[in-house]
């Protein structure tokens, strides 16, 4: 299984100045190359291929002195990367590479340890920068493959890529839940246990209106327009870090306690298209559903939990006690009473039931097929 770890770094000044002069070593580099690919398909109509750039980019590096080969390396690699997908993606949307400019490219990467990077006991050596301070919240669990130091409007980090070759925890595990994302409360399990949606874009709010009008008084390009575009960044960010902590927090409960778990197989694009009252497409804001699935599936494989996607429809209509399907309920009524067996069940909790059945139902249908192949 292949994971990512990010730590904080905490470099002097001097290791942050030439940690920008790094980035933007590979920033020019990226850009320049983009430049020829333009000027070439303009003549010859056909680009260059990695392997050509990475020789043009060897002639480059003769220009940035102290910059380990890999950032070049992995630099054109990005920017092929970035054409395959507008060639084999430009149907769903990927567009044509853009130039980057300072504020757009904020990474470069090591792509073999012990070759540009090394953990040094407790700090974090960084070819060109020196050893680098890093806050180790956390444990590495093997030997890191590659490494990103990124700059973020707080500071820079690094995100480590590790290989965990361990199987899944075979903890015993007996509960089984069903999950009903809502609006009001993130999500409602089969239990009837409600998770309230922590709004943290809503409780900062305020604060970056704030800053915003004061960002609206500065003259564009001066120094204090930088600066109070640098505390807007910081807001943001902080309320990125938030939502993301209380994901990480609720997914890691529940692929603990639980063996399997069943989602709605939502679609979020169709959803933003549908919902058109103000209050929903502020949740809309608050939340972030499908990056919620993504930690689930990848924390349940090492957790050796199971998690289903199944079809949300009419879900929250039909009566989990008896099945039958209540057409006539409406998206404001929040309690379903039913109108075949006159059960009475919160509308939310209700949906998280036949979440689970479904998803129970569909599990079982799997393993018949599989057993039948086998």
């Amino acid at each position: 299984m292949i994971r990512s770890y990010k730590y904080k770094l905490y470099p002097s000044k001097s290791q942050e100045g030439r940690l920008e002069y790094i980035l933007q070593a590979s920033r020019e580099l990226y850009n320049s190359l983009l430049e020829m690919q333009k000027a070439r398909y303009a003549v010859e109509k056909k680009f260059f291929s990695n392997s050509e750039m990475s020789r043009v980019a060897t002639g480059l590096r003769k220009k940035y002195t102290g910059v380990h080969a890999h950032v070049f390396q992995t630099t054109t690699k990005r920017l092929d990367l970035a054409f395959k997908r507008f060639f084999t993606h430009r149907k769903d949307g990927a567009g044509f590479p853009r130039f980057k400019s300072a504020k757009r490219h904020k990474s470069f990467s090591f792509k073999e340890y012990g070759n540009g990077f090394k953990i040094r006991g407790k700090k974090l050596y960084v070819s060109g920068v020196g050893n680098v301070s890093v806050r180790w919240h956390r444990e590495l669990p093997a030997t890191p493959k590659t490494a990103t130091l990124k700059r973020y409007p707080d500071g820079w980090y690094v995100i480590f890529v590790v290989e965990i070759t361990e199987g899944p925890d075979k903890a015993d595990k007996t509960s089984e839940v069903g999950l009903d994302f809502g609006l009001k409360n993130f999500v409602t399990d089969s239990n009837g246990t409600k998770i309230p949606n922590p709004k943290y874009f809503k409780k900062t709010l305020s604060r970056i209106k704030h800053v915003q009008a004061e960002l609206s008084k500065k003259q564009k390009g001066s120094r204090r327009y930088y600066k109070t575009l640098h505390k807007l960044q910081k807001l943001y960010q902080k309320t990125t870090n938030q939502k993301k902590d209380f994901l990480h927090k609720l997914s890691r409960q529940l692929v603990t306690r639980n063996r399997l778990i069943v989602l709605e197989d939502i679609n979020i694009s169709n959803l933003r298209d549908k919902q058109k009252s103000k209050a929903a497409k502020r949740t809309l804001i608050h939340t972030n559903f499908s990056e919620f699935v993504r930690m689930l599936q990848y924390k349940a494989e090492e957790a050796g939990t199971e998690v289903v996607l199944v079809n949300p429809a009419y879900t929250s209509k039909t009566c989990s006690a008896c099945g039958h399907v209540n057409r006539g309920l409406q998206i404001t009524q929040r309690m379903l009473v039913c109108e075949a067996c006159g059960a009475a069940m919160d509308r939310d909790h209700n949906a998280a039931v036949n979440i689970l059945r479904a998803g129970r139902a569909l599990r079982q249908t799997r393993r018949e097929a599989a057993r039948l192949q086998s």
